[in-house]
């Protein structure tokens, strides 16, 4: 069994994407054990932290809310050993699904953005011949799609595999992040992709911190990934 753990990001006229953090249901457990205790570490060393934090990319780093007033070297460890965490789950997937908004502006991006994301993530579910859940960040119009993922399930997706996406079994879940640490995790994947691909850093060491950062999700494939973008 896999959980899909997804979250979006999007810039107006450049591109809404939906990366999708997959993973093992027996790894969970451990990592959401280790991305605590990275927390906890954190905390120990600036009181201005507590076990609760969440980790959210923008809020680390940009030193924003929760990590406001956090040292900049102590925001960038936080971020960068819990990517290394997540790149030690053997037969994770990341994948992701997208709109070039310069080419076209659809009524309701985020819908075929997570249409696309649900195909790749169907595809690499059967791969492994394995069955998928999918637990998204908490959006608005959450029923709109929920029920494009139900009509999918029984008459196929009008995405580009027109797949009915045979792997996944229950309903489409949402969840504020504060609720879940896999659902935080997925965040801080989707904001490294966002700062390389969609809005890029203007300072020459805000873009060399984020593609250290991608870095580490693109030595992934050395470890069992499958990266379907």
């Amino acid at each position: 069994m896999l959980i899909a753990y997804i979250d979006e990001t999007y810039s107006l006229n450049v591109e809404h994407a939906v990366i999708a953090l997959v993973l093992p249901v027996n790894a969970i457990g451990e990592l959401e054990v280790k991305l605590d205790s990275i927390v906890d570490e954190a905390a120990r060393r600036h009181d201005m932290l507590s076990d609760a934090t969440e980790l959210h990319g923008y809020e680390i780093a940009s030193g924003e809310k929760s990590w406001k007033g956090v040292p900049l070297r102590l925001r960038m460890w936080v971020y960068a050993n819990a990517l290394r965490e997540i790149a030690t789950i053997e037969g994770a997937a990341l994948c992701r699904g997208s709109v070039d908004l310069a080419k076209r502006s659809p009524n309701d991006s985020h819908y075929w953005a997570l249409t696309f994301a649900l195909e790749q993530v169907d595809r690499y579910a059967h791969s492994l011949d394995e069955q998928v859940i999918a637990i998204c960040d908490d959006v608005g119009n959450k029923d709109i799609y929920q029920t494009m993922y139900a009509i999918a399930r029984r008459k196929g997706t009008d995405g580009l595999y027109k797949s009915k996406l045979s792997q996944f079994v229950d309903g489409l879940h949402f969840t504020p992040s504060h609720f879940s640490r896999l659902v935080q995790a997925a965040d801080l994947l989707t904001y490294v992709y966002r700062r390389k691909h969609i809005l890029t850093y203007e300072d020459p060491r805000a873009v060399k911190a984020n593609d250290m950062l991608w870095e580490t999700l693109q030595s992934l494939d050395d470890k069992g990934w499958s990266r379907l973008w």
